[in-house]
Formats: structure tokens, C-alpha cells, sequence
């Protein structure tokens, strides 16, 4: 379908989540500048819900899912999430932002996506500036989105790229602890720019993408090699790419 933008994110989430979406999240949203649209405000009386819920997604640059056990019970949850989906495959845009809310399962068809997850306190304190940069810049509307775009290439083409730190840590989470209290704490007190997942990864992107995306923006890439490294798919994966930066 083709609409006008007109807002920058459309949040869909589960009504029993109610009260931190609308304290804490549309709060925090609608203070940084964004035009936020959300149901109990946003849809017209009288439309079909259904209807609503894909005026919202399409009249929105991002939908922005709150990710929790409420929401995967939810009918109308999963219709939007579904719909969400479609819009990112027909248009190839990373339209998705999902937030992980509680410990709930992320469902198979979002894994190989980068999310936020708000029980994670290792994310917490760059949450919201995360966020943001998900989102993109306020303000952004009246661009006709509607229609697909072929024009773009493959989602990982290698492009040239500005180094913009200094080292990207590859580890598994199973090592997290050292990693966050020795090494980066080492290195950031060295004095270095440190690319690392849970700060430095940007929500909606395939996950594939944003480690492409910190290797080849690094000098260098710092594998903490380990039994539970070994045993991580996306560790392979890490270590694989940056083998392959260096042959070039």
C-alpha cells in the first residue's frame, strides 16, 4: 500500500504492558523529538482494527516492537509483528525494532536480527541513545514509502567503510563478565574506542550486519578465543570475516 509518512515510529505492544509503554517508553520517545504513533491515540474510530494497524506501520518509518510473553499471547500482537515483517521484506528496509521486555523466547522468525533487550543490564545504560540511532533523526516525514525498492543492493555487500574506533571485541556472551570488567574496562581506560555488541550494535539490523559493519569500521578485531567462543555460531562467523578483512 502507499502512504505519507507522517510519524517516525509506531510502537505495537500488548495492553497489559500498558504502563511502562506509556510512563516510560512513548515518554522518553516523545521527549527526544520523535512523533510517535500509538493505538489509544492514533487510530480512527470506526476503521476495522486491522485496518488501523496497517495505516500505523505504513504511515510510520519504523514499528517498534515490545517484545514480551503478553505480547506473543496476543492475536492482534503477532498480526502486527507479521505485517511489520512483510513491509521490511517487500520494501527491503530494516523497518523493525523489537525490544525484549522480559525473559520471554524471541520467536524463529526474528532470530538473525539484532534486538534491544531491557533485562539485559549490560545494555541498559546505552539503551535509549541505541535506540535513537534504530530510529534515525526526528522529523523525517512526507516520503512515500509505499513502493518496493528494488534499487538497493544485496544486505551484505562489503562497502568501503570509515574506521571509527580502534578495536571490535568478538567473544561469546558466556564470557561476558571478564570482558566487561577487565578487558573493556582496560582498553577504554587505555584510552581506546571500543566496538562491542551490546553498546555499539544498531536494533533492527541483521545481526550479520552489524558485525560486518563493526569489523570493517575497526582497525582491528580482538577474538577472545575460548571453549564457549568455539562452540557460538555467530563467534565463527566473527572470526571468519575478520580473517577475510585481513586477507585484503
Amino acid at each position: 500500500p502507499e502512504r505519507t509518512i507522517e510519524y517516525d515510529v509506531f510502537i505495537s505492544y500488548s495492553s497489559d504492558d500498558l504502563s511502562w509503554v506509556k510512563d516510560v517508553l512513548l515518554c522518553r520517545l516523545e521527549n527526544a523529538g520523535y512523533r510517535v504513533c500509538i493505538d489509544y491515540k492514533d487510530f480512527t474510530p470506526g476503521l476495522p482494527i486491522a485496518d488501523n494497524i496497517l495505516d500505523s506501520i505504513y504511515r510510520s518509518r519504523k514499528t517498534l516492537v515490545l517484545l514480551s510473553r503478553n505480547f506473543l499471547r496476543s492475536m492482534w500482537g503477532q498480526f502486527e509483528l507479521q505485517q511489520a515483517l512483510h513491509r521490511a521484506v517487500s520494501q527491503r528496509q530494516e523497518v523493525l525494532i523489537v525490544i525484549k521486555y522480559d525473559s520471554s523466547r524471541v520467536p524463529m522468525k526474528l532470530m538473525g536480527k539484532t534486538f534491544l533487550d531491557w533485562t539485559d543490564t549490560s545494555v541498559q545504560p546505552h539503551f535509549w541513545a541505541r535506540l535513537n540511532v534504530a530510529i534515525g533523526s526526528p522529523g523525517v516525514y512526507g516520503t512515500d514509502l509505499g513502493v518496493e525498492k528494488s534499487e538497493q543492493g544485496p544486505p551484505f555487500e562489503i562497502q568501503e567503510r570509515t574506521i571509527e574506533y580502534d578495536v571490535f571485541i568478538s567473544y561469546s556472551s558466556d564470557d561476558l563478565s571478564w570482558v566487561k570488567d577487565v578487558l573493556l574496562y582496560r582498553l577504554e581506560n587505555a584510552g581506546y574506542r571500543v566496538c562491542i555488541d551490546f553498546k555499539d550494535f544498531t536494533p533492527g539490523l541483521p545481526i550479520a550486519d552489524n558485525i560486518m559493519d563493526s569489523i570493517y569500521r575497526s582497525r582491528k578485531s580482538l577474538v577472545l578465543m575460548s571453549r564457549n567462543f568455539l562452540r557460538s555460531m555467530w563467534g565463527q562467523f566473527e572470526m571468519q570475516q575478520a580473517l577475510h578483512r585481513n586477507q585484503f
